[in-house]
């Protein structure tokens, strides 16, 4: 009857995401994240579509400037599958932000605020995207064991 749905972001899979910034009430936290090229969790690189393979109709990597392949860059742009950088910015905030149903715990079991992002790489534009966000502590154990 209460069923919740718990989302995550799309990020790449064998990235350390790093930032500045700190996780606390009235602070921020930014976060650049880039997907390579050539990354599995890039959407242009997909195994259904030989257009986004970043070679050519006999299969070979294209040339990119420099003299670097498609296939020994590691994050430079592909030329069917470009590169994308996303910097993402968590505000928090001393109060839930609007809308926010949470009515205790907040500061303490419950984090949040506003969120803002720019996308730039998947459209010749770059895109902001922008809401709210909470956090909500899971267990209050410092060390998880088995």
């Amino acid at each position: 009857a209460q069923a919740q749905r718990m989302v995550a972001t799309h990020l790449p899979l064998d990235q350390v995401i790093t930032g500045s910034g700190t996780v606390a009430l009235s602070d921020a936290l930014t976060c650049t994240v880039t997907i390579p090229y050539n990354d599995a969790t890039n959407p242009f690189l997909h195994q259904y579509h030989p257009d986004h393979d970043n070679r050519d109709s006999l299969f070979q990597p294209f040339a990119l400037p420099g003299g670097v392949t498609a296939t020994t860059a590691k994050i430079s742009d592909g030329v069917e599958a470009p590169a994308i950088t996303r910097t993402c910015i968590f505000t928090f905030t001393a109060a839930p932000p609007e809308g926010s149903d949470v009515t205790s715990g907040w500061g303490s079991s419950v984090l949040g605020g506003t969120y803002s992002e720019t996308i730039s790489g998947i459209h010749k534009d770059t895109i902001t995207v922008s809401g709210t966000f909470e956090l909500q502590r899971a267990s209050d154990i410092g060390t998880l064991s088995q």
